[in-house]
C-alpha cells in the first residue's frame, strides 16, 4: 500500500508537469493543408489546368439509419447519384466523390458522417497541349512542362491545422488553423 501511495504522489505532485506535457503532445496533432495550385491559362484566357474540389465521405457508425439515408437523398439534388453513393458508403465505409458544395455542407451536418474536402487537378482535354502543360503526380510533385517549370509560382504555401484527438485518434476539436496561401 505504501508503494502505491508513493507512486501516486510521484505522478500527481513530483512529475506532474512532465506527464501533463506527455499527455498534451499525444492528444494534439498537426495536419498539413495543401494549398490550391495556380491556374494555367492560354493567351485567350482559356484554362488549361485548374484545381477543383471533391469530397471524401466517411461513415462513423457501422450501419446507416434508414432515416439518415432518406435525409441524405432529400438533401441531394440528384436522387439516383445519392442512392448509389449511399450503397457504396455502406459497403466500403468511405467514398470519394464530386458533389456540389451545398450538398457537402448539408451532409456534414449529420453526426454519423464525416465530410472532408480534397483538391484534384484538372486539365484541358486537348492532346496537342498535354506535353506543353505537363502534369503533377498524386503527391503534388510536378513532372514536366509548365507545371514543372513554373512550380515555384504555381504551388502556393501550405497551411496547417492543429487538432485535438481522443484516445482512438478521432478529431475532437479544432484548436487553430493557418490557411494555405495560393
Amino acid at each position: 500500500m505504501g508503494l502505491f501511495v508513493y507512486k501516486l504522489y510521484d505522478y500527481q505532485i513530483v512529475n506532474q508537469e512532465k506527464y501533463a506535457k506527455q499527455v498534451e503532445s499525444i492528444s494534439r496533432r498537426s495536419i498539413s493543408i495543401l494549398p490550391p495550385r495556380g491556374m494555367i491559362i492560354d493567351r485567350n484566357g482559356i484554362p488549361l489546368a485548374w484545381d477543383a474540389p471533391y469530397y471524401r465521405i466517411t461513415k462513423k457508425v457501422v450501419f446507416l439509419p434508414e432515416d439518415l439515408k432518406r435525409m441524405m437523398v432529400d438533401a441531394s439534388e440528384n436522387r439516383e447519384k445519392m442512392e448509389k453513393l449511399i450503397r457504396r458508403l455502406e459497403v466500403f465505409g468511405s467514398v470519394e466523390t464530386v458533389l456540389p458544395a451545398s450538398v457537402a455542407e448539408r451532409l456534414n451536418d449529420f453526426p454519423e458522417l464525416e465530410v472532408s474536402e480534397r483538391i484534384i487537378r484538372h486539365y484541358q482535354d486537348n492532346p496537342g497541349i498535354s506535353h506543353v502543360v505537363g502534369y503533377i503526380k498524386s503527391d503534388g510533385e510536378p513532372v514536366m512542362g509548365i507545371e514543372k517549370q513554373y512550380n515555384e509560382l504555381l504551388r502556393g504555401t501550405p497551411g496547417e491545422q492543429l487538432i485535438r484527438v481522443d484516445a482512438l485518434g478521432r478529431q475532437i476539436s479544432l484548436e487553430g488553423e493557418i490557411p494555405p496561401l495560393p
